[in-house]
């Protein structure tokens, strides 16, 4: 018989505390303890890009629900570095501008944590409202996603994560719900297929970067492209996309430029021909 100890256990009491006693400040920072984000035009919440609005049934996004981009592991990494995540942030940002806290859920993996915040806050985020939080096991991040989801001092909660038990998503979904909050989740495209209790589903994909001429003989500047395209939404059309333009100089997001696009396209599709010659 073997005589080793049983295994211990987390000590997750202690870490609830101490993470149910930061929501209750994020709670009662918004000024909203017991009674959920209250501004006069509290439900609905633009993406930040008026491209993106523009395809959206309600012209924005609406608190108390999910809304999911999948996209390649190019334009997919935590942060602003993935096209995909600088419109989460984007959309966080929006969704704290009345007050409330941005909560980002991270795992903590090592030495690989990737969110920076202050990508963040060249995005627009405020800093003194961001927290993070970084579970260590996968019962920890469901668990921690659970509690941030139902804060009401939480305009916000981003998750780049994977693939996620039906039970759980539709667990966060009504929680996100009840709390009032917008829950923004960044997902490989892989998981394209699988069952979603998001509201809103986009792809996101990247396209030919474009090139702009420095002012003053400075170096030619990088402008990243994606496309989205509609994937799911409610009471709006499927497929529905649009093409925009990242500018990591300036820390903005617009409508592509169509003669331009359809520029850097046809360069793309020549070198791709040179290259198969």
């Amino acid at each position: 018989m073997s005589t080793d100890p049983p295994p211990t256990e987390p000590v997750r009491p202690e870490i609830l505390r101490q993470l149910a006693e930061v929501l209750r400040r994020a709670e009662r920072t918004a000024g909203v303890a017991g009674g959920g984000v209250d501004t006069p035009h509290s439900s609905l919440v633009t993406s930040g890009v008026p491209a993106v609005d523009r395809l959206l049934p309600s012209g924005g996004f609406v608190r108390g629900t999910l809304v999911e981009w999948l996209a390649p592991p190019n334009v997919c990494g935590p942060g602003a570095a993935g096209g995909a995540g600088a419109l989460a942030l984007s959309a966080a940002r929006e969704a704290a501008f009345a007050g409330g806290a941005v909560v980002v859920v991270e795992r903590a993996d090592g030495d690989a944590l990737r969110f920076h915040p202050p990508a963040a806050a060249a995005w627009g985020v405020d800093l003194a409202r961001l927290l993070i939080v970084r579970p260590t096991s996968d019962a920890d991040e469901i668990w921690a996603l659970d509690q941030v989801a139902r804060c009401r001092g939480v305009a916000a909660w981003l998750w780049w994560g994977g693939g996620l038990e039906g039970r759980d998503f539709r667990r966060l979904q009504l929680a996100t719900e009840q709390s009032g909050s917008l829950g923004l989740l960044v997902r490989p495209c892989a998981l394209q297929s699988q069952p979603s209790w998001a509201t809103l589903r986009m792809v996101v994909e990247p396209l030919p970067a474009a090139h702009t001429a420095g002012a003053n003989d400075e170096p030619r500047q990088t402008v990243q492209r994606l496309r989205v395209r509609l994937l799911r939404v409610r009471g709006g059309a499927d497929a529905a996309t649009v093409d925009l333009e990242i500018d990591d100089a300036t820390y903005t997001i617009a409508a592509a430029k169509r003669g331009d696009l359809a520029a850097s396209l046809a360069d793309s599709a020549s070198l791709a021909r040179r290259a198969g010659a």
